[in-house]
């Protein structure tokens, strides 16, 4: 049997989320917003902006329209910034139905304090 490799791959980045934004003011100084944030919630757990939501949809049209025969599998993080970002590209099978999205956790970024601790 042959192994089947892709012969197309497009990868995309999760939309803005509310922890790129958090992550952004501690870069300048203002380190309270992502302590706020991250006391309520974990980073898997983060939302898209509204300009987050925004570079979605015009990423998903310029998807549509570079590959407009579309694609075999679509794969997408089981986060909840991957998951709305699938959502907003707004995808479309040859069929005119929206595409279904198979979330993977291997898909996500890693944190580096998760490396940084190690020797």
């Amino acid at each position: 049997m042959a192994l089947l490799r892709p012969e197309l791959l497009v990868v995309a980045r999760h939309i803005q989320s509310e922890g790129n934004v958090a992550h952004q003011a501690e870069l300048e100084g203002e380190s309270k917003e992502i302590i706020i944030l991250n006391q309520n919630r974990h980073d898997t757990n983060y939302r898209g902006t509204d300009f987050g939501r925004w570079q979605g949809r015009i990423t998903g049209k310029f998807i549509s329209l570079a590959f407009p025969r579309g694609f075999d599998r679509y794969y997408c993080s089981d986060t909840n910034r991957g998951k709305e970002t699938a959502g907003v590209f707004d995808l479309k099978n040859s069929k005119g139905e929206s595409v279904i999205w198979d979330p993977q956790s291997l898909l996500r970024e890693r944190d580096s304090r998760e490396f940084a601790a190690l020797t």
